[in-house]
């Protein structure tokens, strides 16, 4: 990982569809421009679309190899997996901003290396989130709060979408990266690839 800057980290743990998969789905996201009300929306840039396997929160750089240790610790545990975008699809919405995702397939293996992360990450005192783990890549988030009848809408109009026309692809690591928040929006940087099996 090298040496890293002093200060507070903003990191998270996930999953970077390579180039083909995300060519693929900017295709289809172009094609549900034309089924949902585009300007709605605030819409995902393609650089920053990934799937959240853990979400840590505030790290203090000084701790960035125990990170990396547990987070090798818990590769260990996985092998690598296919994983498929299959359809489109929304949060439900009680006076909140929509959010529209991409629904994911990858049988048990997800939920597994999801929770071999966790099982190492917080014996030694890396925050694991406690919520159900529900897997998917963000594509958009709504400009502004609705109401369930309006969220039930949009999700009669993913429906209708159909499934995706997106390529499945292998994954055999993870990245651990920053966000930092600006007024711009997020910038995400990757401080590390980590191979699935602890390699």
């Amino acid at each position: 990982m090298g040496a890293a800057e002093p200060g507070v980290y903003r990191l998270f743990i996930a999953i970077v569809p390579p180039k083909n998969v995300l060519d693929a789905l900017d295709q289809e996201i172009e094609r549900l421009h034309a089924t949902v009300d585009d300007a709605a929306f605030r819409w995902v840039r393609r650089e920053q679309q990934h799937v959240t396997l853990h979400f840590l929160g505030d790290v203090d750089s000084a701790k960035l190899d125990d990170l990396r240790t547990a987070v090798r610790e818990g590769l260990r545990g996985s092998e690598a997996f296919d994983l498929g975008i299959v359809r489109f699809g929304c949060f439900d919405s009680d006076h909140r901003p929509i959010v529209l995702w991409a629904a994911l397939e990858a049988g048990d293996a997800l939920g597994r290396l999801h929770e071999n992360l966790g099982n190492a990450l917080g014996p030694v005192g890396f925050r694991v989130e406690s919520r159900r783990f529900r897997p998917h890549l963000t594509i958009a988030r709504g400009k502004r709060r609705v109401g369930r009848a309006a969220s039930a809408d949009v999700s009669a109009q993913l429906d209708s979408f159909g499934s995706l026309s997106v390529p499945t692809c292998r994954v055999d690591e993870v990245e651990l990266v920053r966000s930092e928040l600006l007024p711009e929006g997020p910038r995400y940087t990757t401080l590390e690839r980590i191979r699935v099996g602890g390699e």
